[in-house]
């Protein structure tokens, strides 16, 4: 039996239902021929999530063994839409690795410009930050800094690869940094990144374990910092659902200026990773502004708006202010 999912951004047309009966069908052979599971036994379920995102759109179909969720594909919709597959070969570089340095999905098999891979638990980091309440939130963001640092700190090294050469390759329109952002920067660490390392991209399993998904931003040789800002700063939407009614500014002023159960979670997740990774928090934090006209830059390429997000009001005002973390490094 086959469902679409009814939070998808549109009703399925003729085609993606010829696309998702081909892919059902596929999913259904990886299931006999890797699992012996009979047809009648499976269940699927389809959807294209709702975004901003117009194009380079994808549909994902699921599949349950006896109502158990077993296996996802994820197809792009765009054939210009090159990323997925090549997170299918970055997976399958990772999972090549005896041990994978940390959780995530298992490549299966390629499908319709896709691929297909394991299911991972569907419960992302905000709807367990919701679960558990404000006295979970530590807990949930220590483990997740705790999870990026075993990647970080993973890879062999990158000679010749500088934080500098890193910025310019991404953002060669960037002005030069200076002053504060410029001796943050030069004291970043560069390695292994997510490279998309938002709380919504982190899976957490019934016994509290994390594991990563959506792997197409990932890089060899990346700035560590900007994934850890990425899910500390953003898990704040999530803490504070009520930010629309009040704006950007008022949740800025939760995140780097109140005395709130956020605040101390993220203080505590800063310190942990900072410890781990031999930096200082201060010299992260200072990373803010970069970190947000990346994914500004990031998304864009996407051809997604940007203006309804907070990095850019986030930037702003952390620059005017000259924001800092107070209390991160203190011992």
């Amino acid at each position: 039996m086959t469902t679409i999912d009814r939070d998808t951004e549109s009703g399925a047309g003729a085609d993606q239902q010829e696309l998702m009966a081909s892919v059902t069908a596929a999913l259904a052979a990886v299931h006999l021929e890797l699992d012996g599971v009979p047809a009648q036994r499976l269940e699927f379920r389809s959807w294209v999530p709702r975004s901003a995102r117009k194009s380079c759109q994808r549909l994902f179909v699921g599949s349950s063994v006896d109502g158990v969720p077993r296996y996802v594909a994820k197809i792009p919709l765009d054939p210009a839409d090159r990323m997925v597959a090549g997170e299918w070969r970055i997976l399958s570089a990772l999972g090549a690795q005896r041990e994978p340095v940390v959780p995530l999905p298992r490549p299966i098999r390629t499908c319709h410009d896709g691929f297909v891979m394991s299911y991972v638990p569907a419960r992302d980091l905000p709807t367990a930050m919701a679960a558990a309440g404000p006295a979970g939130w530590a807990r949930l963001l220590l483990d997740a800094v705790e999870l990026a640092a075993r990647l970080h700190l993973s890879g062999p090294g990158c000679p010749g690869v500088t934080p500098r050469s890193v910025v310019a390759a991404f953002l060669p329109d960037l002005p030069e940094p200076d002053g504060v952002l410029a001796g943050a920067l030069e004291r970043a660490l560069v390695g292994p990144v997510h490279g998309d390392f938002g709380p919504w991209n982190l899976q957490v399993d019934q016994d509290g374990r994390l594991a990563a998904i959506d792997w197409e931003d990932y890089q060899d040789a990346g700035l560590p910092a900007l994934d850890v800002l990425n899910v500390i700063i953003t898990a704040a939407l999530a803490a504070f659902p009520e930010y629309p009614e009040h704006g950007f500014d008022w949740l800025f002023d939760q995140v780097f200026h109140r005395e709130n159960a956020f605040r101390a979670a993220a203080t505590s997740a800063l310190r942990r990773y900072a410890r781990l990774t031999g930096q200082r928090v201060d010299d992260i934090v200072q990373l803010l502004p970069l970190f947000c006209r990346w994914m500004i830059h990031r998304i864009e390429k996407q051809h997604r708006p940007t203006g309804h997000l907070f990095y850019g009001p986030f930037a702003a005002r952390f620059q005017q202010e000259r924001t800092v973390w107070h209390g991160g490094d203190d011992d």
